[in-house]
């Protein structure tokens, strides 16, 4: 696939990747300098989307990604982290606050054992076992004296002349609740109620999303975070932070694969600019409810023309008996698409006068009208 060169130095890029069961995010945050966030592959044993393109263009993946931002563990956007840690050496790893807890730390030091979890395949809390036991040893090494980067809302990840990379989310207290929910895992543990499989947390309030100012633009990546009935959490808490109002996103990649969930009235009214916005959102093809639904693509019609999908979920038309589907998800605890397509929606914009560009590879395509179910 011809990606051409890589962007110019005063160019602002971003890159989203999606194959239907993951995602992830390449931007350009000038004179050669990457964020990444999140990893995703096209198949198990792929080097990750975002490294893949990266090196396609000729970016010295050792030297120019700056920052690598973990978002939240869902194995759907940490696939292949481990391996970006390891490319991307001189890159500072951050990750939520939560995840830096003790009672988070001493359980995964229990679960990341190969032979105790019980779980058909690499799973999100070995990726993180990998990385922080590789951050561990290059810092023994004294070869960097990067940190991991415990992170909350407010707070700034990066800077440099031409731009500033903040966490808007995690909340104070969607950290503690995640906390609390590792020391009751702890305490099972402690009393001899472990359990084999270590499920993440369903919820997505401990996301983290991000807002970047890149000269005159804004740029907001929703990640997974969602509305919740707390307002000291979810987007409502990111809304009340004190960075706010800082001029509205032209480009926003769409929480939660266009889920009602993730979609909260105050974000497009606050952050999001109303003069057709470039909208990015990626497929989610597992499980019985496919995102995003013909509804979720009408609702995100009406707020632009501009509107972009990694890949459109294919509708099955198998349709098991339910004790047969109750089986197989009990004997194979993830099941992955053969041959799953991989989308590439690539957001170009040079300078402040210039117009954005948006390039499509792969399954990615624009969605030009609604879709109607058969």
């Amino acid at each position: 696939m011809n990606f051409g060169g890589p962007p110019d130095p005063d160019m602002f890029e971003v890159s989203l990747f999606g194959t239907g069961v993951g995602e992830s995010i390449a931007v350009h945050i000038g004179q050669g300098n990457w964020l990444l966030v999140d990893s995703c592959r096209q198949r198990r044993d792929d080097f990750p989307a975002h490294l893949s393109y990266l090196q396609e263009i000729g970016v010295d993946l050792s030297k120019a990604v700056k920052l690598f931002v973990i978002t939240h563990w869902h194995d759907d956007h940490i696939d292949g982290a481990s391996e970006v840690v390891k490319q991307c050496s001189e890159a500072k790893v951050a990750i939520s606050s939560a995840l830096s807890a003790q009672e988070f730390l001493k359980t995964l030091s229990i679960y990341n054992r190969r032979d105790y979890l019980l779980d058909r395949g690499k799973s999100g809390i070995q990726e993180l076992g990998i990385i922080l036991e590789d951050i561990k040893k290059r810092n023994a090494n004294g070869k960097h004296v990067f940190p991991l980067v415990r992170t909350h809302s407010n707070h700034l990840l990066y800077r440099s002349d031409d731009c500033s990379i903040y966490a808007i989310s995690p909340s104070d207290m969607s950290i503690d609740k995640t906390i609390r929910e590792f020391s009751e895992i702890w305490g099972q543990i402690s009393r001899g109620e472990q359990r084999l499989i270590f499920t993440s947390p369903h919820q997505n309030h401990n996301s983290i999303a991000l807002w970047i100012r890149y000269k005159d633009q804004r740029i907001l990546l929703g990640s997974d975070l969602e509305v919740t009935n707390d307002s000291d959490t979810g987007w409502a808490a990111a809304l009340n932070i004190s960075l706010f109002p800082d001029g509205k996103s032209q480009v926003f990649k769409i929480p939660h694969h266009g889920s009602p969930n993730g979609d909260c009235a105050e974000v497009w009214e606050k952050l999001v600019s109303s003069e057709n916005p470039f909208l990015a959102v990626t497929s989610y093809s597992r499980g019985r409810t496919q995102r995003p639904s013909d509804e979720d693509l009408g609702r995100l019609l009406d707020r632009t023309t501009n509107l972009y999908c990694t890949s459109l979920p294919k509708r099955s038309t198998i349709r098991r008996e339910s004790a047969v589907e109750r089986t197989i998800r009990e004997v194979a605890k993830n099941r992955w698409t053969i041959g799953k397509n991989l989308g590439h929606i690539r957001i170009r914009k040079k300078g402040t006068k210039e117009e954005i560009s948006v390039e499509v590879f792969g399954s990615a395509d624009k969605v030009i009208k609604r879709i109607t179910s058969a």
